[in-house]
Protein backbone atom coordinates (compact mmCIF):
# COMPACT_ATOMS: atom_id res chain seq x y z
CA UNK A 1 0.00 0.00 0.00
CA UNK A 2 2.73 2.26 0.76
CA UNK A 3 4.69 1.94 -2.22
CA UNK A 4 1.46 2.62 -3.95
CA UNK A 5 1.05 5.65 -2.47
CA UNK A 6 4.52 6.62 -3.14
CA UNK A 7 4.32 5.65 -6.76
CA UNK A 8 1.20 8.37 -6.90
CA UNK A 9 3.09 10.77 -5.70
CA UNK A 10 5.74 10.64 -7.91
CA UNK A 11 3.49 10.44 -10.54
CA UNK A 12 1.55 13.52 -9.19
CA UNK A 13 4.92 15.42 -8.53
CA UNK A 14 5.82 14.88 -12.19
CA UNK A 15 2.54 15.96 -13.77
CA UNK A 16 3.43 19.14 -11.08
CA UNK A 17 6.57 19.72 -11.98
CA UNK A 18 5.56 19.12 -16.49
CA UNK A 19 2.82 22.04 -15.49
CA UNK A 20 5.10 24.77 -14.21
CA UNK A 21 7.81 23.81 -17.83
CA UNK A 22 4.73 23.98 -19.27
CA UNK A 23 3.77 27.00 -17.92
CA UNK A 24 7.52 28.91 -18.36
CA UNK A 25 7.51 28.16 -21.57
CA UNK A 26 4.48 29.31 -22.60
CA UNK A 27 5.77 33.08 -20.71
CA UNK A 28 8.44 32.73 -22.73
CA UNK A 29 6.52 32.76 -25.80
CA UNK A 30 3.89 35.28 -25.04
CA UNK A 31 6.78 37.21 -24.58
CA UNK A 32 9.16 36.60 -27.52
CA UNK A 33 5.78 37.24 -29.28
CA UNK A 34 5.31 40.69 -27.58
CA UNK A 35 9.55 41.82 -28.24
CA UNK A 36 9.13 40.72 -32.08
CA UNK A 37 5.26 41.30 -32.69
CA UNK A 38 5.67 44.69 -34.20
CA UNK A 39 8.16 45.88 -36.82
CA UNK A 40 6.83 49.85 -35.71
CA UNK A 41 4.35 50.95 -33.64
CA UNK A 42 3.58 54.40 -32.30
CA UNK A 43 4.07 54.45 -28.55
CA UNK A 44 0.65 57.60 -29.00
CA UNK A 45 -1.22 54.84 -29.90
CA UNK A 46 -1.18 52.31 -27.20
CA UNK A 47 -4.96 51.31 -27.41
CA UNK A 48 -4.10 50.27 -30.87
CA UNK A 49 -1.02 48.52 -30.23
CA UNK A 50 -2.93 46.25 -27.56
CA UNK A 51 -6.37 45.69 -29.62
CA UNK A 52 -3.81 44.66 -32.65
CA UNK A 53 -2.12 42.14 -30.10
CA UNK A 54 -5.09 40.94 -29.12
CA UNK A 55 -7.20 40.65 -32.09
CA UNK A 56 -3.99 38.69 -34.06
CA UNK A 57 -2.50 36.74 -31.34
CA UNK A 58 -5.06 35.80 -28.66
CA UNK A 59 -2.61 32.75 -27.86
CA UNK A 60 0.87 31.76 -28.34
CA UNK A 61 -0.73 28.77 -30.36
CA UNK A 62 -2.49 30.76 -32.82
CA UNK A 63 0.75 33.03 -33.70
CA UNK A 64 2.84 29.77 -34.20
CA UNK A 65 0.32 28.26 -36.34
CA UNK A 66 0.32 31.40 -38.34
CA UNK A 67 3.62 31.31 -39.02
CA UNK A 68 4.56 28.02 -39.62
CA UNK A 69 1.42 28.48 -42.35
CA UNK A 70 3.18 31.33 -43.57
CA UNK A 71 6.66 29.55 -43.96
CA UNK A 72 4.99 26.86 -45.83
CA UNK A 73 3.73 29.10 -48.74
CA UNK A 74 4.42 28.11 -52.02
CA UNK A 75 5.50 30.12 -54.85
CA UNK A 76 2.29 29.31 -56.71
CA UNK A 77 0.17 30.88 -53.68
CA UNK A 78 -3.08 32.00 -55.04
CA UNK A 79 -4.42 35.74 -53.69
CA UNK A 80 -7.83 36.96 -53.99
CA UNK A 81 -7.54 40.64 -54.85
CA UNK A 82 -9.08 43.62 -53.74
CA UNK A 83 -10.62 43.54 -57.47
CA UNK A 84 -12.35 40.27 -57.01
CA UNK A 85 -9.32 38.05 -59.01
CA UNK A 86 -7.97 35.13 -57.50
CA UNK A 87 -4.12 34.65 -58.80
CA UNK A 88 -0.69 33.48 -58.18
CA UNK A 89 1.46 36.43 -56.07
CA UNK A 90 3.62 36.54 -58.90
CA UNK A 91 0.81 37.51 -61.32
CA UNK A 92 -0.33 40.49 -59.07
CA UNK A 93 3.07 42.00 -58.69
CA UNK A 94 3.83 41.56 -62.39
CA UNK A 95 0.62 43.16 -63.14
CA UNK A 96 1.02 45.83 -60.94
CA UNK A 97 4.36 46.92 -62.00
CA UNK A 98 3.59 46.93 -65.76
CA UNK A 99 0.53 49.24 -64.94
CA UNK A 100 2.76 51.70 -63.13
CA UNK A 101 4.87 52.18 -66.55
CA UNK A 102 1.64 52.17 -68.41
CA UNK A 103 0.39 55.06 -66.10
CA UNK A 104 3.29 57.21 -66.03
CA UNK A 105 3.11 57.52 -69.61
CA UNK A 106 -0.43 58.19 -70.04
CA UNK A 107 -1.74 61.83 -70.87
CA UNK A 108 -5.38 61.70 -69.38
CA UNK A 109 -4.90 63.45 -65.74
CA UNK A 110 -6.26 66.76 -64.66
CA UNK A 111 -4.50 68.60 -62.39
CA UNK A 112 -5.86 68.73 -58.76
CA UNK A 113 -3.03 70.29 -56.94
CA UNK A 114 -0.14 71.31 -56.93
CA UNK A 115 1.64 72.26 -53.18
CA UNK A 116 4.71 72.14 -51.58
CA UNK A 117 6.39 71.15 -54.69
CA UNK A 118 3.60 68.24 -55.63
CA UNK A 119 1.88 67.92 -58.18
CA UNK A 120 -1.28 65.55 -57.84
CA UNK A 121 -3.53 65.03 -61.09
CA UNK A 122 -6.16 62.87 -61.28
CA UNK A 123 -6.99 60.16 -64.23
CA UNK A 124 -10.65 60.74 -66.40
CA UNK A 125 -11.38 57.43 -67.17
CA UNK A 126 -9.82 54.65 -64.18
CA UNK A 127 -12.15 54.98 -61.74
CA UNK A 128 -13.39 52.21 -59.87
CA UNK A 129 -16.75 52.38 -58.26
CA UNK A 130 -15.97 56.01 -56.43
CA UNK A 131 -12.34 55.63 -55.88
CA UNK A 132 -10.56 57.66 -58.04
CA UNK A 133 -6.87 57.60 -59.39
CA UNK A 134 -4.27 59.91 -58.86
CA UNK A 135 -0.94 60.50 -60.20
CA UNK A 136 1.59 62.89 -58.18
CA UNK A 137 4.66 63.94 -59.42
CA UNK A 138 7.56 65.72 -58.14
CA UNK A 139 11.88 65.46 -58.11
CA UNK A 140 13.64 64.93 -55.02
CA UNK A 141 17.63 65.24 -54.10
CA UNK A 142 17.47 61.27 -52.97
CA UNK A 143 18.34 58.47 -55.22
CA UNK A 144 15.91 55.71 -56.10
CA UNK A 145 17.41 52.89 -53.68
CA UNK A 146 17.38 55.55 -50.77
CA UNK A 147 13.72 55.94 -51.76
CA UNK A 148 12.65 52.76 -51.59
CA UNK A 149 14.30 51.44 -48.45
CA UNK A 150 11.65 54.16 -46.65
CA UNK A 151 8.98 51.91 -48.29
CA UNK A 152 10.47 48.59 -47.40
CA UNK A 153 11.91 49.90 -43.90
CA UNK A 154 8.57 49.93 -41.49
CA UNK A 155 10.69 51.77 -39.03
CA UNK A 156 11.70 54.56 -41.24
CA UNK A 157 8.30 55.15 -42.22
CA UNK A 158 6.82 55.12 -38.78
CA UNK A 159 9.17 57.76 -37.27
CA UNK A 160 9.00 60.08 -39.95
CA UNK A 161 5.26 59.53 -40.52
CA UNK A 162 2.48 61.37 -38.33
CA UNK A 163 -0.36 59.35 -40.17
CA UNK A 164 1.14 55.78 -39.52
CA UNK A 165 -0.29 53.84 -36.69
CA UNK A 166 0.98 50.46 -36.93
CA UNK A 167 2.56 48.64 -39.75
CA UNK A 168 4.03 44.45 -39.66
CA UNK A 169 5.44 42.32 -42.36
CA UNK A 170 3.78 38.97 -42.02
CA UNK A 171 5.71 37.29 -44.65
CA UNK A 172 8.73 37.92 -47.21
CA UNK A 173 8.58 35.61 -50.04
CA UNK A 174 11.94 34.17 -51.75
CA UNK A 175 13.90 36.79 -53.31
CA UNK A 176 13.41 39.34 -50.82
CA UNK A 177 11.18 41.71 -52.95
CA UNK A 178 7.74 40.40 -51.99
CA UNK A 179 6.22 41.17 -48.51
CA UNK A 180 2.77 40.45 -47.31
CA UNK A 181 2.06 43.69 -45.10
CA UNK A 182 -0.34 44.75 -42.78
CA UNK A 183 -0.90 48.52 -41.63
CA UNK A 184 -3.11 50.58 -39.70
CA UNK A 185 -3.03 54.65 -40.69
CA UNK A 186 -5.10 57.40 -39.99
CA UNK A 187 -7.10 59.32 -43.04
CA UNK A 188 -8.36 62.64 -41.65
CA UNK A 189 -5.58 64.97 -39.79
CA UNK A 190 -8.37 66.05 -37.56
CA UNK A 191 -11.93 65.01 -36.69
CA UNK A 192 -13.28 61.44 -35.44
CA UNK A 193 -12.61 59.27 -38.74
CA UNK A 194 -11.62 55.95 -38.03
CA UNK A 195 -8.29 54.40 -38.43
CA UNK A 196 -8.29 52.53 -41.76
CA UNK A 197 -6.83 48.91 -41.90
CA UNK A 198 -4.68 47.14 -45.56
CA UNK A 199 -3.23 44.13 -45.87
CA UNK A 200 -1.42 44.34 -48.56
CA UNK A 201 0.85 42.34 -51.38
CA UNK A 202 4.08 44.38 -51.70
CA UNK A 203 6.77 43.94 -54.54
CA UNK A 204 9.62 45.99 -55.70
CA UNK A 205 11.78 45.49 -58.63
CA UNK A 206 15.19 47.20 -60.52
CA UNK A 207 15.16 48.22 -63.88
CA UNK A 208 18.20 48.24 -66.28
CA UNK A 209 18.51 52.04 -66.13
CA UNK A 210 18.69 52.40 -62.61
CA UNK A 211 14.74 53.03 -61.97
CA UNK A 212 13.19 51.51 -58.96
CA UNK A 213 9.38 50.33 -59.08
CA UNK A 214 7.09 49.84 -55.71
CA UNK A 215 3.67 48.44 -55.59
CA UNK A 216 1.02 47.34 -53.22
CA UNK A 217 -2.02 46.39 -53.79
CA UNK A 218 -4.64 44.61 -50.95
CA UNK A 219 -5.02 41.28 -50.89
CA UNK A 220 -7.85 39.22 -49.00
CA UNK A 221 -6.20 37.37 -46.24
CA UNK A 222 -7.78 37.01 -42.79
CA UNK A 223 -5.76 38.29 -39.85
CA UNK A 224 -7.79 39.17 -37.27
CA UNK A 225 -10.10 42.77 -37.02
CA UNK A 226 -9.30 45.59 -35.36
CA UNK A 227 -11.25 47.06 -33.14
CA UNK A 228 -11.84 50.81 -34.00
CA UNK A 229 -10.71 50.55 -37.33
CA UNK A 230 -12.35 49.93 -40.85
CA UNK A 231 -10.97 47.78 -43.56
CA UNK A 232 -9.76 49.56 -46.54
CA UNK A 233 -8.30 48.29 -49.99
CA UNK A 234 -5.68 49.50 -52.04
CA UNK A 235 -6.30 48.88 -56.08
CA UNK A 236 -3.26 50.49 -56.70
CA UNK A 237 -0.42 52.03 -54.73
CA UNK A 238 3.20 52.41 -56.72
CA UNK A 239 5.83 54.68 -56.65
CA UNK A 240 8.25 54.79 -60.20
CA UNK A 241 11.07 56.25 -59.09
CA UNK A 242 13.53 57.46 -62.20
CA UNK A 243 17.17 58.42 -61.88
CA UNK A 244 17.79 61.64 -62.48
CA UNK A 245 20.88 64.20 -61.17
CA UNK A 246 19.31 67.09 -59.29
CA UNK A 247 21.09 70.35 -57.80
CA UNK A 248 20.73 70.57 -53.94
CA UNK A 249 20.76 73.92 -53.09
CA UNK A 250 21.67 75.14 -49.66
CA UNK A 251 19.64 75.60 -46.10
CA UNK A 252 16.59 77.62 -46.02
CA UNK A 253 18.27 80.59 -45.28
CA UNK A 254 20.74 80.57 -48.17
CA UNK A 255 23.78 79.22 -46.82
CA UNK A 256 25.49 76.43 -47.78
CA UNK A 257 26.73 75.95 -51.33
CA UNK A 258 24.52 73.84 -53.77
CA UNK A 259 25.72 70.79 -55.55
CA UNK A 260 24.54 67.99 -58.03
CA UNK A 261 23.78 64.80 -56.27
CA UNK A 262 21.71 61.80 -57.83
CA UNK A 263 17.95 62.41 -57.06
CA UNK A 264 14.74 60.67 -58.01
CA UNK A 265 12.01 62.15 -60.76
CA UNK A 266 8.60 60.57 -59.03
CA UNK A 267 5.29 58.95 -59.74
CA UNK A 268 3.39 58.29 -57.21
CA UNK A 269 0.39 56.54 -58.06
CA UNK A 270 -2.46 55.73 -55.52
CA UNK A 271 -6.51 54.21 -55.85
CA UNK A 272 -7.97 53.45 -52.77
CA UNK A 273 -11.13 52.63 -51.61
CA UNK A 274 -11.54 53.81 -48.09
CA UNK A 275 -15.07 52.01 -47.26
CA UNK A 276 -16.59 52.87 -44.01
CA UNK A 277 -19.27 55.95 -44.29
CA UNK A 278 -16.85 58.62 -45.82
CA UNK A 279 -18.67 60.47 -48.41
CA UNK A 280 -17.25 60.37 -51.75
CA UNK A 281 -16.35 64.31 -51.87
CA UNK A 282 -15.15 64.33 -48.65
CA UNK A 283 -12.33 61.13 -49.95
CA UNK A 284 -11.43 63.39 -53.22
CA UNK A 285 -10.81 66.25 -50.55
CA UNK A 286 -8.79 64.52 -48.80
CA UNK A 287 -6.83 62.35 -51.00
CA UNK A 288 -4.04 64.81 -52.42
CA UNK A 289 -3.33 65.65 -49.57
CA UNK A 290 -2.77 62.23 -47.97
CA UNK A 291 -0.61 60.99 -51.07
CA UNK A 292 1.65 64.82 -50.98
CA UNK A 293 2.12 63.32 -46.85
CA UNK A 294 3.64 60.17 -47.68
CA UNK A 295 6.07 61.46 -50.71
CA UNK A 296 7.16 64.37 -47.80
CA UNK A 297 7.49 61.77 -45.14
CA UNK A 298 9.51 59.40 -47.27
CA UNK A 299 12.04 62.43 -48.56
CA UNK A 300 12.03 63.09 -44.47
CA UNK A 301 13.03 59.61 -43.79
CA UNK A 302 15.14 59.34 -46.46
CA UNK A 303 16.86 62.39 -45.19
CA UNK A 304 17.30 61.23 -41.84
CA UNK A 305 18.58 57.79 -43.05
CA UNK A 306 21.23 59.50 -45.23
CA UNK A 307 21.88 62.28 -41.95
CA UNK A 308 22.56 59.28 -39.72
CA UNK A 309 24.94 57.88 -41.93
CA UNK A 310 22.71 54.78 -42.49
CA UNK A 311 22.14 55.37 -46.18
CA UNK A 312 24.89 52.49 -47.32
CA UNK A 313 24.38 50.06 -44.85
CA UNK A 314 20.52 49.89 -45.12
CA UNK A 315 21.11 49.70 -48.55
CA UNK A 316 23.38 46.87 -48.50
CA UNK A 317 21.30 44.80 -45.99
CA UNK A 318 17.77 45.57 -46.89
CA UNK A 319 18.20 46.56 -50.87
CA UNK A 320 20.96 43.95 -51.47
CA UNK A 321 20.21 41.69 -48.54
CA UNK A 322 24.16 41.13 -47.91
CA UNK A 323 24.60 40.52 -44.35
CA UNK A 324 27.07 43.10 -42.50
CA UNK A 325 30.42 41.53 -41.40
CA UNK A 326 29.70 40.96 -37.72
CA UNK A 327 26.67 39.24 -38.94
CA UNK A 328 28.25 37.58 -41.64
CA UNK A 329 30.52 36.03 -38.53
Amino acid sequence: MASEIEAQAASLEKARSSLVVAKQKHELANAEIEANANEYYDDKFEKVKAAARDAQMPSSKKWYNFWERATRIPKDEKYETCKGENLKYKSIVKANAELVKLLAEEDSWSQVSNKKGVKVEVSSDRSIGNSKLYRASTTLPISPRQLLVTQIRAPLQGQNDDNLVYMREHYNFVGGHTSLVHYITKVAPFGSVSLRDFFDLTNWEELEDGSVIFTSQSVKVNVGKIPGSVSGQNFLYGLYMKPKSVTKRGNMLGLGASEEVEGTELYVFSQTNFSGWLPSFVVNWYAPGLIINKIKSAEKAATAMIKDNNSEKFIRRYVDRELDDEEAE
